[in-house]
């Protein structure tokens, strides 16, 4: 019993914002985060944006910056939006028909605020809304299952709003157009083989994509791959056990100038 106590206590501790206090089994159940930016938009910097996201912030893992959930859906809506569109509501009940009334067919990277008050989103959450359809919500998220969980998430809209406790929609920040960056950002992830698969984001005016590797962070970089304009994700099959790689990407514009991401590494074991 005193066991059973001390659990209680410290996951009420740690899962300190009501609504977003998810029970594991709950959650697993509650739909997948296998999906692709394609799934969520045909725009292709839309799609690659998500899926740059996807690989910089896994799934399961902590947000390490300031603010937690808000902090969290204000950094990755800033990346995805040029222009936005607040819209606060007064009585506005966390409904699928509301829901779907407010949010469906928004672009990805729409801030989505709700709460247990009526008209005050103070003490609530915020989720990053990536595809609202009649059936599908796509979304990422912070603060769930744990202090400052990263999630990134597909359920049926009813499901999607069983897993709050939060009744009113407070406000929705809308992403009304993407931006549209000149050097590419890059990211990547472990794929089921161990292999490094790199994730960047569409460049304006980009005829073709440059992936080049190195040993050493300032050494030479040597190219390994181009890749064509409508392509955003390369996977290293070549790199050896035990060796630390760094790696970076070269937008080839129309005009013939280069723009260059950061680096990103990766160490095969």
């Amino acid at each position: 019993m005193k066991k059973a106590l001390s659990i209680l206590l410290i996951s009420i501790f740690i899962l300190s914002v009501p609504g977003v206090t998810l029970d594991k089994a709950h959650a697993d159940a509650a739909g997948t985060w296998m999906f692709d930016g394609s799934d969520c938009t045909t725009n292709q910097w839309g799609a690659s944006t998500i899926n740059y996201v996807i690989a910089k912030y896994p799934n399961g893992t902590q947000w390490q910056g300031a603010g937690q959930c808000y902090g969290y859906a204000l950094h990755i809506c800033d990346i995805f939006s040029k222009k936005q569109k607040e819209e606060h509501y007064k009585n506005l009940r966390f409904t699928k028909k509301n829901l779907l009334k407010k949010c469906k067919g928004v672009k990805a990277g729409t801030h989505l605020r709700v709460s247990t008050s009526p008209t005050d989103g103070g003490w609530g959450h915020s989720i990053v809304l990536l595809k609202v359809t009649n059936s599908k919500v796509y979304w990422t998220e912070a603060n769930v299952r744990g202090y400052n969980n990263i999630r990134h998430y597909c359920a049926s809209p009813e499901t999607f709003i069983n897993l709050y406790d939060f009744t009113h929609i407070n406000y929705v920040i809308k992403n009304t157009a993407y931006r549209t960056p000149v050097s590419p950002k890059l990211d990547g992830e472990r794929n089921t083989k161990g292999q490094y698969k790199l994730f960047w984001t569409k460049s304006n005016n980009t005829k073709e994509y440059k992936v080049y590797r190195s040993t050493s962070k300032k050494g030479k970089y040597k190219l390994v791959k181009t890749v064509p304009n409508d392509k955003f994700h390369y996977t290293d099959s070549t790199a050896k056990k035990g060796v630390r790689y760094y790696y970076k990407v070269k937008a080839v514009k129309n005009n013939g100038k280069v723009r260059s991401s950061g680096t990103v590494s990766y160490k095969r074991s």
